[in-house]
């Protein structure tokens, strides 16, 4: 296998740590839109969750949302 970027590992290793079941995936072409990504893992755009991430008064905040809503940037 493959090492992962160190960014990636420290989310992995966070995540076993925690007894997270999760699958970490690398999609040769990218996924640079969350249509690309459900059809990457084969599922309807509704069914995925995009992570946003915002600067709000000079915090990062991450928004989770699902794949076929848009985020409105004043609520966050």
């Amino acid at each position: 296998m493959t090492a992962w970027p160190e960014p990636v590992e420290r989310v992995a290793r966070f995540l076993r740590e925690a007894q997270v079941e999760a699958r970490l995936e690398e999609f040769e072409g990218g996924t640079p839109t969350a249509a690309e990504a459900a059809s990457a893992v084969g599922c309807k755009l509704e069914q995925i969750v995009k992570s946003l991430v915002f600067r709000c008064d000079g915090h990062y905040v991450v928004a989770m949302v699902p794949g076929d809503r848009r985020a409105d940037a004043a609520k966050v």
